[in-house]
């Protein structure tokens, strides 16, 4: 996992509602963290592949995404 990657999943692992990739940037901005949108999109797609993140499709093409519980155990 790449160092951008960790800083977007340690925001996934604080977040306890589903979130979106907005979201995430817009918190990441405000924390002062240089993430790029299209590296929270490219890391979603990583972390729902490896099975550490939930997607849950919303109203329209909204996805909202969310820890794997396994995953939050050792954190």
């Amino acid at each position: 996992m790449t160092k951008r990657q960790s800083i977007v999943f340690s925001l996934l692992k604080r977040t306890w509602s589903p979130t979106t990739a907005i979201d995430l940037y817009t918190t990441l901005h405000k924390e002062n963290c240089n993430v790029s949108l299209s590296t929270i999109y490219l890391s979603l797609k990583l972390f729902v592949k490896e099975g550490w993140v939930e997607e849950i499709e919303g109203e329209g093409s909204s996805k909202y995404y969310v820890v794997n519980e396994e995953m939050l155990i050792g954190a």
